[in-house]
């Protein structure tokens, strides 16, 4: 019974690890993920504004 409970204690501990380490992650990579975003959404504008200028013409 005692090795049962062992191993469910250290399965719980390792999903806890996980979580926090995947929240960690998330934090660090936010802003670069934000700024990346920001880019693209740049990009796809410049595109849109070409393409309206073009088909106007």
């Amino acid at each position: 019974m005692s090795r049962l409970l062992s191993k469910i204690k250290k399965g719980s501990a390792e999903i806890i690890g996980f979580i926090i380490l995947i929240v960690f992650i998330a934090v660090v990579a936010a802003p670069s993920i934000k700024t990346l975003g920001q880019t693209v959404k740049a990009g796809v504008d410049s595109t849109n504004t070409q393409v309206t200028q073009t088909i106007q013409k």
